[in-house]
Formats: C-alpha cells, structure tokens, sequence
C-alpha cells in the first residue's frame, strides 16, 4: 500500500484467503511483490494491476474481492495522483474511470444524470454484488470519482456529484477508520477545494473537522496504522488550514497551519532517522512528506531541513 504494502483489509484477509492452495498463495504473492515496486513506475504499476485484475475475476469469496479491488485501488491513486502530474488531464482520467467507471457518460432528463455503460473494478464489491456493504466500496469509487473529476468536464462534474454525495454519505454511515479515515480524508479534499462550489461542495470549515477526525481516527481491525500513520491526513489537514486562511485572513489559521504543518515534519523527521516509516507506505510517505514541505515553503517563505 517490510515493502509489501498490508494494510487495512490485506492485514486481516491474507490469513484467510492466501494460504488455503499453493498455486493461489503465490499468486497473490506475486501480486505482492510487484505492487511493492510501485514507486519504479507505470510499467510495474500495469504488472501490479494485470496481476489483482486477474485474482479478482478468479475471487471466489467477499474478502478476495475486497483485497483485490482496494489494493487496484491503491495502484490506481499512486499512479494517478502521485506519479503522473496534474498536467497529464487524459491519463489522470482513463486511470480513474478505469477504477470507478470504465466508461462514465452523462444523460440529461433534463437535468444532468451519470450513466455507466461498462463499470469499473470497484463495481465488483458493490452492496448488490458482494452481497455485503463494505467501506472499501465508498472509499475507492469516492476516491477515484474525486480525482476524476478534477479533470472531467463541466456536466461530468455536475452529474457525478451525485455519486460523491452518495458515497460520502454511506461511507460515514460504515466504518470509517477504513484505510486511516479514508472517506473522511477524501470527502474532507473535495469540501476544501474553491472548485467544488460549482457543485455544491465547498466547505473548507467542514473540511477541516473532517481532516482533524481523519488524522486521529483509530486503526482498522487487522491495519497496523491508524489515521496519525498515514500522513496523506496531515497533507489534508494542511491545505484545510491554509484555504481558510486564505478564506478568512487574520483569523488566526495560519498560526495553526503553521503549527501543525511544523509539528507533522518533526514526527516525520524522526520517523526517517529511526528508519521507521510506515509499515508498506514508505512510498506515499515520501511523496506526503515532500507536499507537507511544500506547505512548510507557502506558510513561512523557508526551506525545510532536507532529510
């Protein structure tokens, strides 16, 4: 997601559905292997997701299915959101589609209305196909949906909202620990970005109490790390703080941000120091501790101290 990336659902599945026939428990090793070589780039990150999109159509029981789509899951965030830049609009969308809606099209009756004519491989653990609600559900296609729509049209952006809504939504109503506050960090992205009010979504104030619930949320059964271990909520909490700054100037937000933001570089440094990052997150943790960084540089006009 000590290179193979276990968490969350993997943490408590791998027993249960890995080890019961040779032939499988290397399968899923190889998926493994490769996923851990994510950060090498998008030719190991396309063996990665042959490899779980071949588990998951052999995936005979909920909790394959479910470990198949969050780890495509993870594959498609880092290679959508972390690898190719912001600039690369049609590869950002066919990575994502692919995750939450393999060809996403727009009706109108008469207002705009999403339509899915070829589901993408989250559709796999829907409520109706898993036969089961499961927050790994909400927390990839809300997810995917989010980046998505970033770089979607106008009327894409307005029909899919409604999917958003949706999610967020029912996300809440699960278990939200999923993924170290997983909905809460991406409802909490959406609701602080200016964009978002096109569609109804802006909410910085929101987004921050949804940011600070994620950063403290409690590990998922199995999951080694809670919210304070993954570092993408620090990322979150930072540009909440610094929207409302930029929202209400002299409110004393960037006091705060600039707290935090201090405060989260310390922790990480010494984590970097111990040679202690993140159980199978060292590669977003070094892509988070550079955007915190970042922050860092915005809030104060300094460097960091490089590690």
């Amino acid at each position: 997601m000590k290179n193979i990336f276990i968490s969350a659902v993997t943490a408590i599945l791998v027993s249960s559905v890995i080890y019961t026939q040779t032939t499988r428990a290397d399968s899923w090793s190889d998926a493994e292997a490769l996923f851990a070589k994510r950060a090498d780039g998008p030719a190991q990150i396309a063996e990665a997701r042959a490899k779980y999109s071949e588990l998951l159509a052999a995936a005979t029981t909920p909790a394959e299915k479910v470990l198949a789509v969050a780890q495509l899951g993870r594959l498609a965030i880092f290679e959508g959101e972390i690898l190719l830049p912001k600039s690369d609009v049609e590869g950002r969308k066919k990575i994502f589609s692919q995750c939450f809606c393999a060809s996403p099209k727009v009706t109108y009756n008469p207002l705009p209305r999403p339509s899915c004519e070829a589901p993408g491989f989250v559709d796999a653990i829907s409520p109706a196909n898993l036969g089961e609600s499961h927050p790994a559900f909400q927390y990839v296609r809300s997810v995917c949906t989010a980046y998505w729509g970033e770089v979607a049209g106008p009327m894409e952006k307005l029909a899919y909202v409604a999917w958003l809504k949706e999610d967020f939504a029912a996300g809440q109503q699960l278990d939200t620990r999923f993924e170290g506050g997983g909905i809460l960090r991406v409802a909490a992205g959406v609701y602080l970005n200016p964009k978002a009010a096109a569609v109804q979504l802006y909410n910085p104030d929101l987004a921050l109490e949804l940011a600070t619930k994620a950063v403290n949320s409690s590990a998922y059964p199995g999951d080694p790390s809670g919210g304070g271990q993954f570092y993408e909520n620090y990322a979150v909490l930072a540009d909440a703080l610094q929207q409302l700054d930029a929202d209400r100037p002299n409110n004393g937000f960037k006091e705060k941000a600039v707290t935090h933001v201090i405060t989260a570089l310390k922790e990480m440094d010494e984590r970097i120091e111990l040679d202690d990052l993140p159980l199978g997150r060292e590669p977003e943790f070094r892509h988070y501790y550079n955007r915190v960084k970042v922050s860092y540089k915005e809030l104060t006009g300094l460097d960091w101290p490089q590690k």
